[in-house]
């Protein structure tokens, strides 16, 4: 629009910079705009090099216009097949199906393809046609000689790219016939999955669609693909199918029809049968799903595959039953004869794995079964550390009631427990005799996450798999208030050294001043002001900590409240060490000058009053930690205190 360019123009005329500008116009076909752009640039120099990129955008974008002008204004036809541009591309906003082949053409009757330097390759831009389904700029680019059998990196081959752009297959099977037609090597490996047929295993559908994957399966397997070829995430087309949960029976019959090995090993899940077992992970109440697995398992079982052998993500095919709560399953498996106590895997044990999940029924049938309720391995070290630590409080009341040992891996499943936002978890760890101020050499004692997390909104916990991002979000709906109250009411002493920050007073004043959650505010204050308001004995000139007193701590961190009510309750000022040196020294740094005036006017003393010359090698440290900024407003507050203090001298 011409308001648009006018604004681009009066930008452009104050100095702003071309940067990203040309390929946002280029995408979404604001000629104008980027006509401007391109006039501006070649007024102050400014295209070289810059060109190549909204090209390329404009090709898949179909927005054949600003092609055109980019072409005129001395854009490479070439750019577009460099191997080190085509993996940024994303499906971008334009008619890229309908326009593609037609922006194609263009450039192909303006000499692109021709004198192309070895960085450059059709086949790059087949894959990205391949992949966004461009059906007419895929059949153009393979008329023109793109290689079907090359490989690009994280792509795979061309087959690879069209098998999982097939969603209307088969009525849309012309893009896999013509690769097929022309020669396209069905057993290439490379890539993700490797082959053709592991690609194609692992395709999913739209729900009901299940036998899609079977044609394409049969499809390949008529064409000559291999079935036993072994490698790619899932080590084999068998393995990738049993884990597909879009997979039919129909189609690991097939494989094994063909020849597919129940035995062989490697990949994501070791072996076709624990993948098969870990299928329902992604929706573990779905009924057909799992009806379907237990049929996958039974027929795997009939060709007599090894249900006790290792490996794989989840170790054993147990452990990933277990991780499906799959009961079913779980009950057939140890029917055969699976060791419920083997050890291997991310959890290390079914019972683990269990916990973990929170599944109070096949936790308790393990238990029946033998299973080591104390076995220390794996992710969450114990059985009880993995409830706590998932916050499953009944699974965790039974194997406590089963024996399970609260002290294990240095009182972990304590820890995990205040981690947590359920207050009878930890009154039930408590009434199993944990010590409420147990130190742990990570976590520090009870009353740090309360202290920590409760108002600090940056501090997560560390997990890989979708639950712990769960309880990450979850964190930020927990009452820590009353979580602290708890603890000093079951005896958690506020004076004792909890982590590296020190006792739980330094600790709730490290937290920065306010977070922004959800809308809310929540000033680092609170977390100081209650215990300030629940320990009348609190000690508020304890020593000890990064930054060595409570004061400096709330100084760094902004809790210009919390100053107040420090100093109220007789806080030293000037006391020296720590991090910064002193509380006035963190405020400064930190740049909350409206804590430095409290300070100040509490009789805080500045370096400049006590020291000849700054302190060099300290400040190069907090260049180091705070950046330019903090040794720069530690420089000038000593310069303009200096000058005042010798113009009060004279």
């Amino acid at each position: 629009m011409q308001s648009d360019k006018n604004t681009v123009k009066i930008f452009l005329d104050k100095g702003a910079q071309i940067r990203n500008c040309l390929e946002e116009a280029a995408a979404y076909g604001n000629m104008a705009t980027l006509e401007l752009l391109l006039n501006y640039g070649a007024k102050t120099n400014a295209l070289a090099g810059k060109l190549e990129s909204p090209l390329l955008i404009a090709l898949w974008g179909g927005r054949l216009n600003a092609l055109k002008l980019l072409f005129n204004y001395g854009a490479d036809v070439n750019s577009p097949f460099d191997k080190a541009e085509y993996m940024s591309v994303e499906l971008l906003p334009g008619d890229g199906e309908l326009y593609s082949a037609d922006c194609l053409r263009f450039l192909f009757d303006n000499g692109a393809g021709v004198n192309m330097n070895d960085n450059s390759s059709l086949a790059t831009a087949l894959h990205i046609a391949l992949h966004f389904d461009f059906i007419e700029a895929s059949l153009l680019l393979i008329d023109r000689g793109a290689d079907v059998n090359e490989l690009v990196e994280g792509y795979g081959y061309p087959l690879h790219s069209a098998i999982f752009a097939s969603d209307n297959y088969p009525e849309d099977d012309v893009l896999l016939g013509c690769l097929l037609d022309r020669g396209a090597d069905l057993n290439s490996q490379g890539g993700t999955y490797n082959t053709a047929l592991q690609a194609a295993c692992i395709k999913s559908y739209a729900p009901g669609e299940s036998e899609k994957t079977t044609q394409i399966i049969e499809l390949l397997i008529d064409r000559g693909a291999d079935v036993s070829i072994q490698g790619g995430e899932f080590g084999t087309a068998l393995q990738a199918a049993c884990y597909n949960y879009n997979s039919s029976i129909a189609a690991i019959i097939l494989l094994l029809k063909n020849g597919a090995d129940v035995h062989a090993q490697g990949g994501r899940y070791g072996n076709a049968l624990q993948a098969a077992c870990s299928r329902c992970i992604g929706n573990r109440k779905s009924k057909r799903r799992k009806n379907e697995a237990l049929e996958m398992v039974q027929l795997l079982l009939k060709h007599e595959v090894d249900i006790h052998v290792k490996g794989g993500y989840y170790g054993t095919a147990l452990q990933a039953a277990c991780a499906s709560e799959h009961e079913d399953v779980v009950r057939l498996l140890i029917s055969r004869g699976a060791d419920v106590n083997a050890r291997c895997g991310r959890y290390g044990t079914a019972l683990q794995t269990a916990c973990a999940t929170g599944n109070l029924n096949i936790v308790r049938l393990l238990l029946k079964e033998g299973a080591s309720i104390n076995a220390e391995i794996g992710h969450h070290g114990t059985a009880l550390q993995a409830a706590c630590g998932k916050n499953h409080v009944r699974v965790a009341r039974v194997l406590l009631e089963h024996g399970a040992d609260v002290h294990l891996q240095n009182n972990g499943a304590w820890h995990a427990a205040t981690h947590s936002g359920n207050d009878n978890l930890v009154r039930l760890l408590l009434d199993y005799g944990v010590d409420v101020n147990h130190p742990h050499s990570l976590h520090g004692t009870a009353l740090c996450p309360a202290l920590q997390r409760g108002w600090n909104t940056k501090t997560r916990l560390e997990g890989e798999d979708r639950g712990d991002l769960d309880l990450e979000f979850r964190y930020h709906q927990i009452d820590w208030t009353s979580r602290v109250r708890l603890l000093l009411e079951c005896g958690a002493d506020p004076n004792l050294a909890a982590n590296e920050y020190g006792t739980a007073l330094q600790i709730a004043c490290s937290v920065k001043s306010c977070l922004n959650n959800g809308g809310d505010m929540h000033p680092g204050a609170a977390g100081p002001k209650l215990l300030l308001e629940l320990c009348p004995n609190i000690d508020v000139n304890e020593l000890g900590g990064v930054f060595n007193s409570a004061l400096q701590a709330a100084a760094y961190s902004g809790q210009t409240p919390t100053i107040s009510l420090l100093l109220n309750r007789g806080a030293h000022v000037n006391v020296r060490g720590g991090k910064y040196g002193s509380a006035l020294n963190a405020a400064i740094i930190a740049g909350y000058w409206d804590t430095v005036q409290v300070l100040l006017d509490a009789g805080a003393t500045p370096d400049c009053h006590i020291l000849s010359e700054p302190d060099e090698e300290w400040l190069q440290r907090v260049l180091e930690d705070d950046g330019r900024g903090g040794v720069e407003r530690y420089r000038k507050f000593w310069e303009v205190e200096k000058a005042e203090r010798e113009v009060l001298a004279d």
